[in-house]
């Protein structure tokens, strides 16, 4: 594997998986599976499939927590790349066009990060779902760095869906071609310590568990422009 993210909470050596963002035009290569059932067989696709999925982990009434490092491309911006997918009846977690992340917990609206993050430095990020166990009800929030980014009630059910995860894509998406350029919402990045747990962590478990990896210091946002007499005190939050 890659070198994964260089902090010494996170192990030594420390790997992760790179991802180049294209798909393949070879056929017969990389089946798609249903629960460990392959339903295709002649399909060009790419990334790393997780077939034998908990069910509770199919999110309709049931809490949920994403949670992985990635890297991503500054080159490669302009078109949507999911992360780690489950399809979009389900959750996925991906760079969006703008490179900010954007997490779909499957019940409820997407979420988008406040800043930027195809700067080809490590960054953690989490999506929880917060459920009570009735359908259409709960609260999304996305977390980067540790630092909560985006939260909505739910107001929608998700559909659900009973196909596998995809590391450095979306499995709704497999099947390339796209007019011969076999990019189809394919990652360009790298990913490290995928998890996902049928279990909603809190503010504070994430951002121990960012903390703990001893990442260096960086300015999650910009502050806020203000003018003060002189003399005075001013205080920025970044």
């Amino acid at each position: 594997g890659l070198a994964g993210p260089p902090y010494a909470a996170v192990g030594s050596p420390s790997y992760a998986c790179g991802f180049n963002g294209m798909g393949t035009d070879a056929t017969n290569v990389i089946p798609l599976y249903n629960n460990g059932v392959a339903f295709a067989s002649n399909t060009a696709s790419m990334g790393v499939m997780v077939t034998n999925l908990n069910p509770a982990l199919n999110q309709t009434a049931s809490p949920l927590t994403l949670m992985f490092w990635f890297r991503g491309n500054p080159a490669d911006d302009g078109h949507f790349q999911t992360m780690v997918g489950h399809s979009d009846s389900s959750w996925r977690m991906s760079l969006n066009q703008s490179g900010k992340v954007q997490f779909n917990p499957g019940e409820g609206g997407e979420l988008t990060s406040v800043g930027v993050y195809n700067d080809g430095k490590w960054h953690l990020a989490a999506g929880v779902y917060l459920n009570s166990g009735a359908v259409g009800t709960g609260e999304n929030l996305l977390y980067v760095d540790g630092v909560l980014n985006a939260s909505t009630l739910v107001t929608a059910a998700a559909t659900g869906s009973t196909t596998n995860i995809l590391l450095g894509g979306a499995p709704d998406y497999g099947p390339s071609g796209n007019g011969g350029i076999y990019r189809n919402r394919f990652f360009a990045g790298s990913l490290a310590h995928v998890a996902y747990f049928s279990a909603p962590l809190s503010a504070g478990q994430i951002q121990s568990l960012y903390w703990l990896a001893n990442p260096p210091p960086a300015i999650q946002s910009s502050p806020a422009a203000s003018t003060v007499n002189a003399g005075a005190t001013n205080l920025f939050t970044v």
